[in-house]
């Protein structure tokens, strides 16, 4: 359950949703990502940065893709529920008190990217959407509001993706 929907928010929360403990779920969608198709991922990393701290209890999640080619954001909890998921996914598992402050957490997604941009209708330029799901969480940590043409170092989250094409790239990627 995605609980209540907001794609709208002035912050994201992963985990759970405060003391309504509605279980939250986030995306983060990435457009204009440049890796041509089916190209070797080297390596993938999904920064996040924490606003608050939880009340307490660990926080677990799993990340996956949006297994299409070109993702769209949901605008409801029917789509939301019905996004195509990755079959390859990383566990982001926390324990209380573990992320205090504004700190970042990287998580590396590799085998996650390679899997969007092996499908055959990826193309240069699509967007990847990354979803961040409760898998048991009792207690929840809130990100930052992303912004279009923010400093990163205010964002709620990031993606950096390597990848061989020549040169070799390394580019960072910021939520819209």
């Amino acid at each position: 359950m995605w609980g209540v929907f907001n794609n709208s928010a002035t912050s994201q929360r992963i985990g759970v949703y405060s003391a309504s403990l509605y279980a939250a779920h986030v995306f983060f969608r990435f457009p204009t990502i440049g890796v041509p198709p089916g190209d070797t991922i080297e390596s993938a990393t999904l920064t996040l940065r924490n606003y608050s701290s939880p009340g307490g209890g660990p926080i677990t999640t799993k990340v996956y893709g949006n297994k299409v080619a070109n993702a769209v954001a949901p605008v409801s909890v029917v789509e939301a529920e019905a996004l195509a998921l990755t079959t390859k996914y990383t566990d982001f598992n926390l324990s209380v008190g573990s992320w205090a402050g504004y700190a970042d957490k990287v998580i590396t997604v590799t085998e996650i990217i390679q899997e969007i941009v092996n499908q055959p209708t990826w193309a240069i330029n699509n967007a990847i959407m990354l979803l961040v799901k409760n898998a048991g969480s009792v207690q929840g940590y809130e990100l930052p509001q992303s912004m279009e043409n923010v400093d990163p170092s205010h964002q709620a989250a990031i993606l950096t993706i390597s990848y061989p094409t020549p040169p070799i790239i390394s580019k960072m990627y910021i939520v819209l």
